[in-house]
């Protein structure tokens, strides 16, 4: 969704709140507080949030692979390859920071999810980082990812 619109529907949604108590729900003071990103004007505003979430954590997801065999680390590059196209494509900039610790943990996601033998659909629910889709995108028994 574009920001106009969900500005639009965050403002309509409001408008349609007739209590305070409601409308302070909506509103947790841990967004203005914790860096939660509030008040994003421009798409670009979003690049600041990549890899917030995993960040010094690369040597423990490593330690929980044992390392990596050779396919798995071509995996694990073609999903950094998906990401760079993806950045460079919706972000304008002359550097793409590489969120290796992000990319790592989802990839270790990935690699259980496609353990499980029937795990054609996915859905994903709380605040992931995003990444599982670069690696998701090129299994063929994966039908869909939400």
């Amino acid at each position: 969704m574009d920001l106009e619109s969900y500005r639009m529907s965050e403002a309509l949604g409001r408008m349609a709140i007739r209590s305070i108590w409601d409308s302070s729900i909506h509103t947790p003071k841990a967004f203005d507080t914790d860096t939660f990103p509030l008040r994003i004007n421009r798409h670009d505003d979003l690049a600041a949030y990549i890899d917030v979430m995993h960040e010094n954590r690369f040597d423990r997801f490593m330690a929980e692979m044992s390392g990596m065999t050779d396919t798995e680390l071509e995996e694990f590059l073609g999903g950094l390859v998906a990401y760079c196209r993806f950045l460079m494509a919706h972000f304008r900039s002359d550097s793409v920071p590489l969120p290796l610790s992000g990319m790592l943990s989802q990839y270790c996601a990935y690699r259980k999810a496609t353990g499980v033998p029937t795990h054609a659909r996915i859905l994903e629910i709380g605040p992931g980082s995003g990444f599982i889709p670069f690696f998701a995108h090129s299994t063929d028994s994966i039908q869909r990812f939400d």
